[in-house]
């Protein structure tokens, strides 16, 4: 109990806003730095490799990061309200996609087989290939995970606490970067409205780190203590949603498992489960 009054560190609070300004720039740097190469935003085979890879990157994020962490939020008996509003998050997802792809009923006759067709003659991906609600709630998703660990960094009480911190967000940001930057490729997003979605997605940092400290303030005594565990978790049944029902069907349907794409899905569940191990082992010298 102690510790939990101690006064924050002195000038804690202007290191902590340093680290938040590079954080902020680090993962502008990782989603700008693919859309330079035009090789890859032009190729549908590319795209299709690297949406594998983020299809691992989101499961993996989903089932080794953030329902544990939303189960240590949630307290004793945290595993079953873990579930629980993960499971929440995907029917959310679930119920949001059936309302998009209700409007666009008459474009519907476009089956996934005319689009595989399509790209086998070299076509650029559809824009009807991944619908833009799904690429919205996708980018809501990150925001709000992005808000999430940014709210935890401004109220992290130490220098050393803050450090660690920034150091496991940076982490695993590449990877997460990448996966919304090929999503919002893969549902036909490009120029300007592509950018404005990607800056948006960057802002959502630093104004999750002042709007979520008042989130914090005013309603964290809500489910049991735990908002943040049952933010987190809606949050990862998004993730299952788009990588376990949309992503590995969409780019395994009509012969396309390809080894390519076999090695990158595997790749990505092994990349966030290998810096999620790093972000422990971390952690745990630190302690």
């Amino acid at each position: 109990g102690a510790a939990a009054a101690a006064p924050p560190e002195a000038g804690a609070l202007g290191f902590k806003i340093g680290l938040a300004v590079l954080l902020c720039a680090f993962n502008a740097m990782c989603w700008a730095a693919p859309l330079r190469f035009k090789r890859f935003t032009g190729s549908s085979q590319k795209l299709g490799v690297a949406s594998t890879f983020s299809g691992g990157v989101f499961l993996a994020l989903a089932f080794g990061h953030m329902v544990p962490e939303a189960a240590e939020a949630f307290g004793e008996g945290g595993a079953a309200a873990a579930c629980r509003w993960t499971l929440g998050g995907y029917l959310l997802i679930w119920a949001v996609e059936r309302l998009a792809n209700g409007a666009e009923a008459p474009s519907s006759d476009l089956s996934a087989s005319d689009a595989a067709a399509g790209a086998a003659v070299g076509a650029a991906p559809p824009a009807e290939a991944q619908t833009s609600g799904s690429a919205a709630m996708l980018l809501g998703a990150l925001s709000v995970h992005s808000m999430l660990e940014t709210m935890a960094l401004a109220v992290a009480r130490s220098k050393s606490a803050a450090a660690l911190l920034a150091g496991s967000i940076a982490l695993h940001q590449p990877a997460e970067s990448l996966a919304l930057v090929v999503a919002l490729l893969r549902a036909g997003l490009r120029g300007p409205k592509l950018l404005r979605l990607l800056l948006l997605f960057t802002a959502m940092g630093p104004l999750g780190c002042v709007a979520g400290l008042g989130l914090h303030a005013r309603f964290g005594k809500l489910f049991g203590g735990a908002l943040d565990g049952a933010l987190i978790a809606l949050t990862a049944g998004t993730f299952v949603y788009v990588g376990a029902t949309e992503v590995v069907p969409e780019e395994f349907e009509d012969g396309g498992a390809s080894k390519a794409k076999v090695l990158a899905l595997l790749l990505g569940v092994a990349t966030i489960l290998g810096l999620a191990r790093v972000a422990d082992l971390l952690e745990a010298r630190a302690g």
